[in-house]
């Protein structure tokens, strides 16, 4: 029997969020958390393999003054460590060790330059409302800041351009009390020094944006309408011309709808998750979705299947815990290895059932977790319901 790619890690009496997952060199993934503490959201990493299981976890506790977290981004570094957003900015080893911190850093996005030391990335001074107070900074590559910019009145999300530039998407406030007020969604493109070479009005509520092969950009995002928001995806050229839009919806009950984040697939298509996963051609065609998986990010890796993370809610007890599934080409949950059939005569008395955290725990359908019995043995295996 083959069990499905679909892992869930957290503790059942605290609530933990995923964010973001980054695919590592050495065929394993790095998800970017979050838990609720005592006096603050921490934020954390995990390093699993293929199988779901853990290789490290990383708590970051440091004291903090924004207690609350509402994103993360998460970079692999050149050296093989990773640079961590959030209420902190975090450098790390390739074993999630802290190499420097800046407490006084918080963001909702980041990239690294083109320098390939450097990172850009939007940063809050202080929360109003939701977000706070939003602008651009560049970081060196100790964590200082080079210099800070306000391309908008509020970004939300940037990337990298072929040429070694920037384009920042974020939006801008019209008008008086007497004319009435209006909100343009734009993009900035932008280099080292904070100069500007074009600006656009791109017509969509970007949440988040990344690059396309012909050196354009997919923006994942909104579409406002009346009591409804709809999923959007825009294409935009390398100069911020619009070649196609379109928005969806997987839900017709819903009035809330979104997309979180996209990608270019290895077939020149695209795959954006955020109220659920839908998967378009170059035209942003419909060819397949998922209104029953939500999430986060998707990543489509080296054997051209989709690893995503997202916060899986136990609809009974309100907890909340880090999921990670992978899904194949054609939107199915992949399989993942083959469960042994439970032998006829039992190996000893079971004295353990352990998560692949190591955690104890009570057997739980359609998980895979590791039996261990009184003669030292052991067997993995999952209960299919």
């Amino acid at each position: 029997m083959q069990a499905q790619w679909n892992y869930t890690y957290g503790d059942s009496t605290i609530n933990e969020n995923g964010f973001c997952i980054v695919y590592t060199s050495d065929g394993n993934y790095v998800i970017g958390s979050s838990k609720k503490g005592v006096d603050s959201d921490i934020m954390t990493l995990h390093k699993v393999n293929e199988f779901g299981e853990t290789i490290w976890h990383k708590e970051y506790n440091q004291n903090t003054e924004n207690k609350k977290i509402y994103f993360l981004s998460l970079e692999k570094t050149e050296n093989g460590g990773f640079i961590f957003l959030g209420n902190k900015l975090i450098n790390l080893d390739s074993k999630g060790e802290i190499k420097w911190m800046k407490p006084n850093i918080k963001g909702i996005d980041l990239i690294l330059c083109e320098d390939k030391k450097s990172y850009l990335l939007i940063n809050y001074t202080r929360y109003i409302s939701y977000f706070g107070n939003l602008s651009l900074s560049r970081i060196d590559s100790v964590g200082d800041v080079i210099w800070t910019s306000y391309c908008h009145q509020r970004s939300y999300c940037l990337t990298n351009t072929s040429d070694g530039k920037y384009v920042v998407f974020g939006t801008n406030e019209h008008g008086n009390s007497s004319s009435g007020y209006w909100t343009t969604f734009d993009c900035v493109k932008i280099n080292d020094d904070k100069e500007i070479d074009w600006f656009k009005n791109n017509g969509t509520y970007g949440i988040a944006a990344t690059n396309t092969k012909n050196n354009g950009f997919i923006i994942a995002g909104i579409q406002h309408a009346i009591n409804k928001e709809y999923m959007s995806l825009q294409h935009i050229d390398s100069i911020g011309n619009s070649l196609w839009y379109r928005y969806y919806q997987l839900n017709s009950s819903s009035t809330d709808e979104y997309l979180s984040h996209a990608i270019e697939t290895h077939d020149g298509g695209f795959i954006a998750i955020g109220s659920g996963v839908i998967r378009t051609d170059e035209n942003g065609d419909t060819l397949w979705t998922r209104a029953d998986i939500n999430g986060k990010e998707i990543h489509q890796i080296n054997d051209s299947s989709f690893v995503l993370v997202r916060t899986d809610i136990d609809t009974i007890t309100g907890d909340k815990n880090i999921n990670i599934i992978k899904l194949t080409d054609n939107g199915e949950i992949a399989g993942d290895f083959i469960i042994p059939t439970p032998p006829t005569t039992a190996n000893g008395k079971l004295i353990n059932i352990i998560d692949f955290t190591g955690r104890q725990t009570k057997v739980k359908p359609n998980l895979p977790l590791i039996y261990i019995y009184d003669d030292g043995t052991t067997e993995k295996k999952m209960i299919i319901e």
